[in-house]
């Protein structure tokens, strides 16, 4: 899994940028396309969400739980790398866990809006 795929902004942050865009630019067309490619089916889960360290390790766990499935799997029914590459991602949202967890554990935690 990749850190940089995805750029998150708060939407605030994000229409500020666009607005100095147009100015520096002067053409809304470029705007409207930068708008035009969100990512419709995104969730942002910050690391300061009280509850995001659970959430984090309950999709760890769930991708840990596909790979030992597949580990038990015919080796002809194994996809090449898949086991591997889920392995990674369940390391990655573990260890995103546990940053999370330093930010509830420091006091630095707090309740979503």
């Amino acid at each position: 899994m990749m850190d940089d795929k995805y750029v998150v902004f708060k939407r605030e942050d994000f229409e500020q940028a666009m607005s100095a865009l147009r100015l520096e630019v002067g053409d809304d067309g470029i705007v409207e396309d930068v708008k035009g490619r969100s990512v419709e089916d995104a969730v942002v889960l910050r690391l300061q969400d009280r509850f995001s360290e659970h959430g984090l390790r309950a999709y760890a766990g769930a991708l840990i739980t596909a790979v030992d499935v597949l580990a038990e799997a015919p080796v002809d029914a194994q996809v090449d790398g898949e086991i591997e590459r889920l392995a990674r991602m369940a390391d990655r949202f573990n260890d995103l866990a546990d940053r999370a967890r330093q930010h509830r554990i420091t006091g630095q935690s707090k309740t979503p809006d």
